[in-house]
C-alpha cells in the first residue's frame, strides 16, 4: 500500500509540472490567435509590405511570449513545490492564472508593438 501512495504522489507531481505549462501555452497561443486578427483589422489600408512587418513583429513577440510564460510556468510550480514545500495542485492553481493573464497582457502589448512598427514602416521606408 505505501508504494502505491508513493507512485500517486509521484504522478501528481510530475502532471502538475506537465500540465500547468501546456494549459498556459494553450491560453497565450489563443490569446495571440484573437490579437492577431484584432491586428489584422486595425492594419487594414497598410499596403502588403508595411502591414507584414508588423505582423512579422507581432509574430515573433508572441512566438517568444509564449516560450517565456510556458517556462516560467513550469519553473514556478518547480519552485512553490520544492522550495516552499506546498502541494502540486496549490502550486498548480497558484501558477496557472498568474502566467496565463501576463501571457495575454503581453500579446496585448504586442499588438501595439505590430501596429507601431507597421505605422514607423510606413512613414520612413
Amino acid at each position: 500500500m505505501r508504494k502505491l501512495c508513493i507512485s500517486v504522489s509521484i504522478i501528481n507531481i510530475m502532471f502538475a509540472k506537465i500540465i500547468t505549462p501546456v494549459v498556459v501555452i494553450l491560453t497565450s497561443t489563443a490569446a495571440a490567435v484573437i490579437f492577431f486578427f484584432m491586428l489584422m483589422l486595425g492594419l487594414n489600408g497598410f499596403n502588403g509590405t508595411d502591414g507584414g512587418r508588423g505582423l512579422f513583429a507581432f509574430g515573433a513577440w508572441a512566438f517568444l511570449t509564449t516560450l517565456i510564460t510556458g517556462f516560467l510556468s513550469f519553473l514556478s510550480v518547480h519552485y512553490l513545490m520544492n522550495r516552499k514545500k506546498k502541494s502540486p495542485v496549490f502550486a498548480a492553481l497558484v501558477s496557472l492564472p498568474i502566467f496565463a493573464i501576463a501571457a495575454a497582457a503581453s500579446n496585448f502589448v504586442g499588438f501595439f508593438i505590430g501596429l507601431a512598427v507597421s505605422e514607423i514602416s510606413r512613414k520612413n521606408f
